[in-house]
């Protein structure tokens, strides 16, 4: 009851969000970028 009412959206603004990757898939992605850069560069250092 303290909430304010519901907010209409744009439609172009909802489907820009479905296309933000959530935090584990992004996370998952840079961790394999980095290992992919580590590999290129020929770093054997450890994050």
């Amino acid at each position: 009851e303290l909430m304010p009412p519901p907010q209409t959206l744009d439609p172009g603004l909802v489907e820009e969000g479905h296309t933000i990757p959530v935090a584990r898939v992004a996370a998952m992605h840079a961790g394999k970028r980095r290992a992919r850069e580590r590999r290129a560069g020929g770093d054997t250092t450890p994050e």
